[in-house]
């Protein structure tokens, strides 16, 4: 192992060399390191860039290294110089502003920040050409921890631009810790910066996040956890400032930096105290992906020297599934991280900021490809052998394996082994799914009888309820025509269902006796026909049985829809650029695959047969019974989150909406992230329609259309079709059937969650069908028929029937002034750009003259143009609009504060 480690500070007893050397004689391989400081040899001066340091570079273009390392010096860069008016010490050189020196700097502080500038562009030097000779590299400084308490903004190596431009060549993550966690007497937080495989497995991963405050926000939580008793503002005893000695590492973090860089290289190297040989040095252009490095890389995960972090600050939540009533703890349930790292994903979408929701709960962690896509594939494509003993090697890292290992009877999930696994990852909500009475794996409640539970770390609180029908209460309903007419063919699904063990038969006696009195409920079961020819057995669990009336549901449910998609793709097209890939995928039967407890059986009986003795009970959720929705989206979130925290740094978007699942992957390794997310699903023993699979650049999910090469939505193109042909029978003066109207208009309503620009336009529509009885045919008024007019010529052009993703311009500061001049033959628009505090000298302005010809509207008989002064004043607002806002582009979003205050002599512009 050769190391070349430039900026290596002064010998000492306990230094990294040391360290190296002692897992080199464990280990059994041959270190060759050349260490480089001015602080150890006079000759070794990289400041002088003709002889020493291309001498020292001309090593490294030469393949001489297989790691450098790069520590340049950060006392130019530490934060307690921004302390110097409360405690003496030296006063900051740079900031954020200035991150290469303030420009009055003079002698002494001058020449500090040029020497230290200099250490700065040799690292940027170093990484670049390591890069090209095939050779790994490590940097490491200060974390940016944003903005001080004074509210000064201190300057950082990570701020500097060169390093994101270094990252997206070589391939490097960064990431952070705190030294106190290696033994340093106090936090320290640090950033590191390398390629080397070991370093993607370490915690805290990514570049530092702040608000617009410029406060930090992440990756390392706000504390270390440790009370410490040293500070670093002041001087020591000796006359030192007390941040001299940080400038060397401590033993403990020398070690965990050999060992890092040991495990890069020679695999199961830590493992026991085994010996190695010198195997061939693992070059990054031979390195090969995750298959190969699979055991490596479990090896680096076993032998990780265990960092210990604080216990979270958030008490133990207990049975989380527990009732919680109180508003104050459901208002604080969004500040409770449960291992997420920074704040949750803000939307911006119709005017509106809110969080960002995939599906999987308030909690949620954030977020064979080409045949999946293409459909080509009909079953489970992954063997059973495999299959099984994936599940094994899982159930295996478990507390109780012999339990994770068992399926309870009539689910196909591995619950336990969720459960477990979830538990361990520190999820809010994982004894709900093996842990609890009532329980997924026992079987959970219909919600009949008893306060359903409220799961607060995974669901708002619902606040409103819908209204079901008040019917008589009947316990044995008679079934709908449409299920007279193919009462076999109900028979025969049933009987399919009663060999996955979701429904069972029997007879009325018996079925009363192990249900009495109200515990049993004949539902009446309809009927609709599938494009495939079998029918879905529809059960009405709301007519007569009264089911649906006792339950009262205590969370809210939320589904991702067009603002999550969007904030999805922004964030896929800034921070990954590239090709992204999509997968869509639906759960075959998902709401029956949620046992219910055997107490609730009887409430969801039906009849295959009408006047039959033959009772059908249902074990599992059924469409028809209010509450599956809940339990099925409960699971389906745990699930949801188990999967996604599998997938650790990995860019990936994965959302679910009732049972159709979406992932979305970029980045060089989105290939391997797909499989393995829905590998992950696999192992859970979620049942995939595999013939539903789809996917591509751009996807039709849920009915809304996805461009991720454009980075664009819109309404699938058969919705679409669908609106455009019924606008076209709603529109020229044609009579219409109001049940037609109005579900059309409830499409269109659909269609305004994505085309928000249609939203303005339904009102008159809206307020017409509301004015008319539901069963009329009439003509509709011309108001109603000049908007479907409109709204059919808008769709069927392509650039309205998708809009930009891109998080919209906003423009806080005042854009333009304008005034208006009334005259007897004309008036006069004028106004000039103020975006900027641009100077009235510099700034660009319009003067427009518009005659009575052109504008007749804003003239009267014997008044001229004085009259109209307040729509002329808006006029020529609108003007400046076109003129000085924003110009989004194609299809861009962009939202504006326009102020009308001065300049008028009226006050009706300001009342708008």
């Amino acid at each position: 192992l050769r190391v070349l480690y430039i900026f290596a500070g002064r010998p000492r007893k306990c230094d990294l060399h040391t360290s190296l050397l002692a897992l080199s004689m464990k280990v059994g391989f041959t270190l060759t390191m050349k260490e480089v400081d001015l602080l150890r040899a006079a000759g070794d001066d990289v400041q002088d860039e003709n002889s020493y340091w291309e001498s020292l570079m001309k090593s490294v273009d030469q393949r001489e290294w297989d790691v450098v390392i790069a520590t340049p010096p950060c006392h130019t860069h530490s934060r307690a110089r921004n302390s110097w008016q409360t405690s003496p010490g030296p006063r900051p050189l740079r900031s954020l502003d200035h991150p290469w020196g303030f420009p009055w700097l003079s002698g002494k502080n001058l020449r500090q920040c040029e020497v230290a500038n200099i250490c700065i562009e040799r690292t940027f030097d170093a990484i670049a050409r390591a890069h090209q000779a095939g050779a790994f590299h490590l940097v490491e400084h200060p974390e940016d921890l944003g903005t001080t308490l004074s509210g000064e903004s201190p300057a950082s190596l990570w701020q500097a631009p060169q390093l994101m431009d270094l990252q997206a060549l070589t391939g490097a993550c960064t990431w952070a810790l705190y030294q106190c966690s290696l033994g340093a007497p106090s936090p320290r937080p640090t950033r590191l910066f390398s390629d080397l495989p070991a370093a993607k497995l370490e915690p805290f991963q990514g570049w530092p996040v702040f608000n617009k405050n410029r406060k930090y926000l992440g990756p390392l939580p706000t504390a270390c956890g440790h009370v410490h008793d040293y500070k670093l503002l002041g001087r020591l005893a000796d006359g030192f400032f007390r941040t001299s000695p940080t400038a060397a590492y401590l033993a403990e973090m020398c070690e965990w930096l050999a060992q890092l860089i040991v495990r890069s290289f020679f695999e199961g190297a830590l493992e026991g105290g085994g010996k190695t040989t010198n195997a061939a040095r693992p070059r990054k252009s031979s390195l090969k992906p995750a298959a190969d490095q699979a055991s490596r890389a479990s090896s680096v995960a076993r032998h990780t020297p265990e960092v210990q972090f604080a216990e979270a600050t958030v008490p133990a939540p207990g049975n989380l599934s527990e009732a919680v009533d109180s508003e104050a703890e459901d208002q604080e349930v969004d500040k409770m991280s449960f291992s997420n790292q920074g704040p949750p994903i803000t939307t911006f979408w119709d005017g509106k900021a809110a969080p960002f929701n995939d599906g999987f709960g308030l909690c949620s962690p954030g977020r064979m490809v080409m045949a999946l896509a293409l459909g080509k594939v009909k079953e489970q494509p992954f063997s059973g052998e495999k299959l099984e003993s994936l599940r094994s090697q899982w159930c295996a890292l478990l507390p109780d394996p012999a339990q994770a290992a068992s399926v309870p009877e009539f689910q196909p999930f591995l619950l336990f082994a969720l459960g477990q696994s979830l538990c361990k990852m520190g999820d809010p909500d994982w004894q709900v799914i093996a842990d609890s009475p009532d329980s997924y794996a026992s079987g959970v409640p219909v919600g009949v009888g008893i306060k359903m539970p409220r799961a607060k770390f995974v669901f708002r609180k619902k606040v409103k309820w819908r209204k079901y029908d008040d019917s008589e209460a009947i316990f044995d309903m008679k079934n709908y025509s449409s299920a007279h007419a193919v009462e076999d063919d109900l028979e025969k699904q049933f009987r399919s269902e009663e060999l996955l063990g979701m429904m069972y038969p029997t007879s009325m006696a018996v079925a009363r006796q192990d249900y009495p009195g109200s515990r049993l409920r004949v539902a009446a079961q309809g009927a609709l026909r599938k494009p495939d020819g079998s029918y879905r057995a529809l059960h009405d669990g709301t007519h007569g049985v009264r089911v649906n009336n006792e339950i009262l549901m205590r969370d809210q449910l939320e589904f991702p829809g067009p603002r999550e998609d969007a904030a999805a793709m922004e964030a896929a097209r800034r921070v990954i650029p590239g090709v992204h890939f999509c997968l869509a995928a639906d759960v075959r039967k998902a709401h029956r695959r949620v046992l219910r407890r055997k107490a609730d059986w009887g409430l969801m009986a039906c009849r295959s047969h009408e006047g039959s003795e033959t009772i059908w009970v249902k074990r599992v959720g059924t469409f028809g019974i209010g509450s599956i929705a809940y339990w099925w989206g409960r699971l389906a979130a745990a699930a949801g989150r188990f999967v996604l925290r599998l997938c650790l740094n990995s860019f990936v978007f994965m959302s679910i909406f009732a049972d159709d699942l979406k992932v979305v992957a970029g980045g060089a390794d989105k290939w391997k992230v797909l499989l393995r997310v829905f590998m992950a699903w696999i192992m859970i023993g979620a049942p995939f329609a595999w013939e539903k699979f789809r996917g591509g650049l751009e996807l039709d999910w849920i009915g809304y259309w996805l461009d991720y090469t454009r980075f664009e939505l819109g309404v699938s193109e058969r919705r679409t079709l669908w609106l455009c042909k019924w606008l076209e029978g709603a529109g020229g003066g044609q009579v219409v059937q109001m049940r037609r109207f109005a579900e059309g208009l409830g499409r269109l309503g659909f269609a305004a969650r994505a085309l928000v620009w249609l939203k303005p336009f339904l009102a008159p529509l809206y307020a017409w069908a509301a004015a008319v009885p539901e069963g009329t045919a009439l003509k509709p008024p011309l108001l109603v028929q000049l908007t479907v007019a409109f709204l059919l010529d808008n769709l069927q052009n392509e650039n309205r029937g998708r809009i930009s993703c891109a998080t919209p311009e906003v423009s806080k500061g005042e854009l333009f002034r304008t005034d208006s001049k009334g005259a007897d033959d004309c008036v006069v628009l004028g106004g000039w750009e103020t975006n900027g505090a641009v100077d009235t000298m510099n700034a660009r302005w319009f003067s427009l003259t518009l005659t009575r010809e052109q504008v007749p509207f804003l003239f009267k008989e014997g008044k001229g143009s004085s009259w109209s002064s307040t729509s002329s004043e808006l006029l020529a607002s609108m003007v400046a609009l076109q003129l000085f806002g924003p110009d989004p582009g194609r299809g861009a979003r962009a939202a504006g504060e326009i102020t009308c205050s001065a300049g008028t002599d009226n006050q009706a512009n300001e009342s708008l």
